[in-house]
């Protein structure tokens, strides 16, 4: 346990975005241990891939200026304190090209700002295609988006990034790296590094984590170029506080953030295992400041060895919209230990960059041990088929009754839509109706019911979350996105049955 407060700052939620400097400032002046940057890569896409030209792109003039003023705001900040700066997710798309783009950038800003003395870590992500056939040879490759693995033409003709979890971020840190720079990496690890080597539970680290990824979306109000801290303190409570005091931050707005556009409410999967938020106690307190406390983490079953997910690119087609994008599991013990996500360090000053070395993550066990507890997404809050006693004595639309319904596409096969209700009335009544079960909300949206994942009611914000899987036969241009539409268009038009308690 950590034995002090620890703070740590999401500086922005996307780097480019332009960064609320008084809210930073604010946060400043209260201190912090850790300075850390989710600069924003996009979802693995054609275009963000193998398109240097594209808009979005950090080589691009008008995102390399915008990503320019970011950075030297992040780097000057770094020099109040003796703690180190995170920048993770670098470019759109965390291939070699996007990271070696956002270095040109950080050279010419440590130049400018006469940075001397500092250690800086480059971690990649980017994975060699022969790597990914020799896995799956080995029969150590999965595919994610319910397709069967491509041939190995196929994968040879392909462009490929891992997701890397807190252990070649904490490598580089405990190897004295003042700025880490790496490039595609789950969200919520580049916060929880820097915790979890100050000695704060795993649970509370990626919960924590989590809710900072994005900076001040947390907020009920927030923007993402507005900066986020949180402090952990020594009885395991996270608290987050709004850097602008007009705003307010509630248990509600933490709780809705948590589980929204997420799978499962409570369980939520990272390379290293499983965060569970089941029994995550949320609290005030004031107007403010709000915090939680008892949220748990389940380490894999691969003996602390994560399971890597690889987002790619099929290159070969000529067209853009011909190219095909492609999610897989990587569990290959050998190309994870050794090759995956190499870490270089170099001695800096200015702009003169000496490269000092170069190392492999160092990876060991998170969390609770696997299986100490039942942790099935189909049945933990699951709403069951429980049929009312009493005929109905009315109905409603269903977006008469709602705050808010929200669809999500937490990877590239499933569609979650996040129903948050008006008032705890509204919420209970919908759960009385029935009519949110697999059976009657697959027969009311005229779907499969194989499709369903899972319907869950999700007390601590007043919502019920629908997850699906898209029919494997969409296959066509936007065909996704339009299975979404529909989806979301009928839920809204849904007219739900009044039943007395």
């Amino acid at each position: 346990m950590v034995k002090s407060a620890y703070r740590v700052t999401s500086v922005c939620g996307a780097l480019g975005t332009g960064i609320g400097y008084p809210s930073l400032q604010t946060i400043m002046s209260a201190g912090t241990h850790a300075f850390v940057v989710d600069a924003g890569v996009a979802q693995s896409h054609a275009n963000h891939m193998t398109h240097p030209t594209h808009p979005t792109h950090p080589a691009q003039p008008s995102r390399c200026a915008a990503i320019l003023d970011d950075l030297r705001t992040v780097i000057e900040a770094g020099l109040t304190t003796h703690g180190p700066v995170i920048i993770g997710n670098c470019g759109t798309s965390g291939t070699n090209d996007d990271i070696d783009a956002l270095l040109d950038v950080a050279r010419a800003v440590f130049a400018e700002q006469r940075v001397s003395d500092v250690k800086v870590a480059v971690i990649r992500s980017e994975v060699d295609p022969e790597l990914v056939i020799d896995a799956m040879r080995a029969r150590a490759l999965s595919p994610l988006d319910g397709t069967a693995n491509p041939d190995e033409a196929a994968l040879r003709n392909s462009t490929f990034v891992g997701q890397m979890g807190i252990h070649p971020i904490l490598t580089a840190l405990v190897c004295g790296a003042k700025y880490v720079i790496a490039a595609r990496a789950c969200g919520a690890s580049l916060f929880a590094a820097d915790m979890i080597r100050h000695g704060i539970p795993s649970g509370l680290a990626y919960h924590a984590g989590q809710m900072l990824a994005n900076a001040a979306f947390a907020d009920q109000h927030g923007l993402p170029s507005q900066g986020l801290s949180a402090e952990i303190s020594s009885d395991g409570k996270a608290v987050f506080r709004a850097a602008h005091s007009v705003r307010p931050f509630t248990p509600y707005s933490l709780a809705t953030h948590s589980q929204s556009g997420r799978a499962h409410p409570y369980l939520h999967a990272y390379p290293e295992g499983v965060l569970a938020t089941h029994r995550t106690e949320f609290f005030a307190i004031d107007a403010h400041a709000a915090g939680f406390s008892s949220s748990f983490f389940y380490r894999g079953e691969h003996q602390g060895l994560p399971g890597i997910k690889l987002d790619g690119v099929h290159q070969g087609a000529f067209h853009a919209a011909d190219r095909r994008s492609s999610h897989h599991l990587l569990q290959n013990e050998l190309t994870v230990r050794q090759v995956l996500f190499p870490i270089e360090y170099f001695d800096v000053n200015g702009d003169d960059w000496h490269r000092t070395g170069r190392s492999q993550p160092v990876y060991f066990e998170l969390g609770e041990p696997a299986g100490v507890e039942d942790l099935d997404e189909r049945t933990l809050s699951a709403i069951e088929d429980a049929p009312p006693r009493v005929a109905s004595h009315g109905t409603c639309r269903l977006s008469t009754i709602t705050r808010a319904i929200q669809c999500a596409c937490p990877n590239a096969r499933t569609l979650t839509v996040d129903i948050f209700f008006a008032s705890d009335e509204d919420y209970e009544m919908a759960l009385r109706s029935n009519l949110f079960c697999v059976r009657r909300l697959a027969k009311a949206l005229d779907i499969e019911r194989s499709l369903f994942v899972g319907t869950y009611f999700v007390d601590v914000c007043q919502a019920i979350k629908i997850t699906l899987e898209r029919p494997a036969e969409l296959t066509a241009p936007h065909a996704a996105e339009l299975f979404d539409l529909q989806i979301k268009s009928r839920i809204e038009g849904l007219i739900v049955p009044e039943h007395t308690s």
